[in-house]
């Protein structure tokens, strides 16, 4: 598949708030995530635009290490979107993810995009789905 220049940028993602502790299971476990929630449903085509978002997690041994997002674009084709190092989560088995994206939507149309959380031994959660549009 061909990737886009769809011009994209994951700027920051941070622990919100937390009510987890230490975790200690070595069962290598995947993180799950769950109630993804973003606030822009349109932005304007050729203009540079920022979406903010939330989700919540678990990740039994406390080892988040990366959020993975995938753009699919009006046309069909995937977005380039580099993996995003989580900060401020280690050590902690619960949580809210605060994430930002900024892009400039290249195509009118609905934009599909899905979330997902890496642990530090490559575990992949769930995937979690969202869209917005350009105008």
């Amino acid at each position: 598949m061909r990737k886009s220049n769809l011009a994209l940028i994951v700027l920051t993602c941070c622990l919100g708030a937390w009510n987890g502790g230490c975790g200690d299971d070595d069962s290598g476990a995947a993180p799950s995530i769950s109630n993804l929630t973003h606030d822009a449903t349109t932005l304007s085509l050729g203009e540079q635009g920022l979406i903010l978002g939330s989700f919540d997690f678990t990740d039994p041994e406390g080892d988040g290490d990366l959020m993975q997002v995938d753009i699919t674009m009006p046309d069909g084709q995937a977005g380039v979107v580099p993996d995003t190092v989580l900060t401020g989560v280690a050590g902690l088995t619960a949580g809210t993810i605060n994430w930002n994206l900024s892009l400039t939507p290249t195509q009118a149309g609905t934009y599909d995009f899905s979330i997902r959380m890496v642990d530090e031994q490559g575990n992949i959660s769930n995937e979690l789905l969202g869209s917005f549009d350009a105008q």
